[in-house]
């Protein structure tokens, strides 16, 4: 069994400098939040480009050792070699697509921490990471051409018409988006409603339409689910842990987790309660 703090390292677990504090991460203001959420995507398309690198150096090098496997200038014992060179490229290959994925977890955390209850924000995610999922399976499409065997381009090219598509849907929603934004610019965000008081609330909530008391409680349903999923996402890894540590160190993981889950279920119901008083 591993420490928790082996498993912490080998497992991604939360970032303290990202998550030192759950309530610290989920209070931040709008401010800054597009430069943010610009830095996370430039980052994670340096993260899949570098990792193509890697692909295609593995890729070029198993074609190769095929290539000699299907000839017949070599013996058997050095075709059993190649292919076993091939297999362990392909583990290679594997580790590296998981720990990329393990990044890439822990990226959308950050933006989701960055987006928490704010819709425009959310918004402006979701439509500039499809737009990097296009850049990153174009650059992809355009080494898997350079390859000799072009299945690997066609499949990958099927990826990236779907990637592109997605794009293009998010693209053309934004019409809608800007509308309702223009409608939001006029009400406060959610994460400035969270932490008020019933009596200062009720008193907020007293200078703005019917309509507008509408959207904000849209705002703070969305911020609600936000919550749950970060609710859902920590105790999952809370379990994860303690599977997978030690029992002496079940009380490093207890002391690590239950404080975040404590504070973000503190939050979920400050909303529920303010969802509760617009519906009163």
């Amino acid at each position: 069994m591993l420490s928790f703090s082996e498993w912490d390292k080998e497992y991604y677990s939360i970032d303290e400098s990202i998550e030192d504090n759950v309530k610290n991460w989920l209070s931040r203001t709008f401010g800054g939040g597009i430069k943010k959420i610009d830095s996370i995507l430039a980052d994670l398309v340096y993260l899949e480009k570098k990792y193509v690198g890697e692909w295609e150096k593995a890729q070029r090098t198993i074609y190769d050792l095929k290539k000699q496997i299907d000839s017949e200038d070599i013996s058997v014992p050095e075709k059993k070699d190649f292919r076993n060179k091939i297999r362990n490229l392909q583990s290679e290959l594997e580790l590296l697509n998981r720990k990329k994925e393990k990044e890439i977890d822990l990226y959308n955390l950050r933006a989701k921490s960055v987006v928490e209850g704010k819709e425009r924000l959310k918004k402006y995610w979701e439509l500039k990471k499809a737009e990097a999922e296009v850049e990153v399976l174009n650059n992809l499409y355009n080494v898997a051409k350079t390859l000799p065997d072009s299945s690997v381009s066609d499949s990958i090219y099927k990826k990236f018409l779907t990637s592109k598509e997605t794009y293009k849907k998010k693209e053309e929603g934004m019409e809608e988006i800007t509308k309702r934004i223009n409608q939001e610019s006029s009400v406060p965000e959610a994460e400035d409603l969270i932490y008020i008081g019933r009596a200062g609330f009720k008193e907020e909530m007293g200078k703005y339409s019917k309509e507008q008391l509408k959207t904000i409680k849209k705002l703070l349903v969305d911020a609600k689910n936000d919550s749950l999923n970060n609710l859902r996402y920590l105790k999952r890894r809370k379990s994860q842990a303690l599977e997978d540590t030690s029992s002496s160190e079940r009380d490093k993981v207890l002391q690590f987790f239950n404080p975040k889950i404590y504070q973000v279920g503190e939050r979920i119901d400050r909303i529920r309660e303010k969802i509760d008083l617009i519906n009163e």
